[in-house]
């Protein structure tokens, strides 16, 4: 057990909600990490379960370096995540999801990364996604060298025919991009990370790790807690995308253009096949 740091080198936020389950695993990944001078914020939304309350409580007992903050309502991820973040008195920052299996070497890759990028404004790394028996399905990578502008990361963005970001929302960051930069905007909601990278990327380098130290859990094993429909989904995708496009200004503005208009393609037929689908239900039931 590491002693007491007044003033550790890594704050751990991680976000919970309603998953008392696969919390107990995410906690019992943190407390085997080979890197050992954190401070671990365990942010709770308000889960309406009996069980993740006295689970955290009762990590916190048993570790000193883990705190339990409730929220009294439901107030969504980006809030949530904030307000952990402003509580942390780390140089770096790491933003972590119940659920996700993270490996023991994932804060020491992650330090080692960002210190060896000077001007990195986050570390992020390959994922592996599972099926629902836990074996690898996907691997998520970037073809990009451990210590990179951050404008390449920005071109992936908006390279990509159908909006799908490279990076997830476990990632870590230096406390002073936060300063700098500001917290999460909550208007953009569950996607309020993904414009938050995007920001940072044109501002500072981007540090890579090369390795799965992250696994992701099958949806049908651990569904997404994401509110709202798809066709919003959508439209909150394409604000974060134009407010990159207004802060860039004539930068990358065609591709941008094309992006959007992608973009708004992909909402309209995603809109459309609910209405089929909605129709075909309707029918279904009128002929029963």
């Amino acid at each position: 057990m590491p002693t007491p740091s007044s003033m550790p080198l890594v704050s751990i936020v991680l976000v919970t909600y309603n998953r008392p389950d696969d919390l107990r695993r995410t906690l019992a990944s943190l407390t085997a990490q080979t890197f050992g001078d954190f401070e671990a914020y365990i942010c709770d939304d308000a889960s309406p379960d009996p069980f993740t309350r006295p689970l955290c409580e009762e990590f916190c007992a048993l570790d000193f370096r883990f705190r339990y903050i409730r929220q009294a309502v439901n107030v969504g991820m980006p809030a949530n995540l904030n307000m952990g973040i402003s509580a942390c008195r780390g140089k770096y920052i790491a933003n972590l999801h119940d659920g996700d299996i993270y490996s023991p070497q994932l804060l020491t890759r992650w330090v080692s990364a960002l210190e060896e990028c000077p001007g990195a404004g986050l570390v992020f790394n390959r994922y592996h996604g599972l099926d629902r028996r836990g074996a690898i399905a996907n691997d998520w990578h970037v073809k990009l060298g451990p210590c990179f502008p951050g404008s390449a990361l920005a071109e992936l963005f908006f390279a990509r025919w159908r909006f799908d970001s490279p990076v997830w929302g476990t990632v870590m960051v230096p406390a002073a991009v936060y300063s700098a930069l500001g917290l999460f905007d909550v208007r953009h909601g569950f996607f309020a990370d993904v414009a938050k990278w995007i920001q940072v990327a044109e501002v500072y380098k981007v540090a890579y790790v090369n390795e799965a130290l992250i696994s992701l859990p099958s949806r049908t094993v651990q569904p997404r807690q994401i509110p709202g429909s798809e066709w919003a989904h959508k439209r909150q995708v394409w604000a974060i995308h134009w407010q990159a496009h207004l802060r860039s200004g004539d930068r990358r503005l065609q591709r941008q253009v094309r992006h959007l208009g992608h973009l708004a393609f992909d909402a309209l037929v995603t809109s459309f096949l609910a209405s089929r689908r909605a129709l075909q239900r309707r029918f279904s039931r009128n002929a029963l």
